[in-house]
């Protein structure tokens, strides 16, 4: 009797690590699951256009720069009427399209954050 009793306790107890440890390797393959889809379907896409805009606008000071090197925004002197003409033209052909996207990403893949709650830039 004590054998049968220690059969089907020995049966148990490896059913039951058994069933843990699936488990265990479900819940971790659902975690992986979900940092591949943040990365490709959000973190990816947002990096892609931060990259670009921020290329998009080293080239629009590159080839603006007042004499120097400078950039017409970080100056002294203000932009001139022909320098702000320029950059509405790279903001509304450029810069905005790319921001535009770059805020469908966040909204409509928001789930996809990692924060428990919604950051709200505010300071302190």
């Amino acid at each position: 009797m004590a054998t049968v009793i220690l059969t089907v306790g020995l049966a148990f107890i490896g059913y039951l690590a058994t069933y843990l440890n699936g488990l265990r390797l479900a819940q971790r393959q659902a975690r992986l699951t979900r940092v591949n889809v943040q990365l490709s379907d959000f973190y990816g896409p947002l990096f892609a256009l931060m990259e670009a805009n921020s290329r998009a606008y080293d080239t629009f000071s590159e080839m603006y720069a007042r004499p120097g090197g400078r950039d017409p925004f970080h100056h002294d002197i203000p932009p001139t009427e022909q320098e702000l003409a320029r950059w509405r033209t790279w903001a509304t052909t450029v810069f905005i399209p790319k921001i535009q996207a770059m805020l469908d990403v966040v909204v409509t893949k928001a789930d996809l954050l990692i924060e428990e709650e919604m950051p709200c830039g505010c300071a302190g």
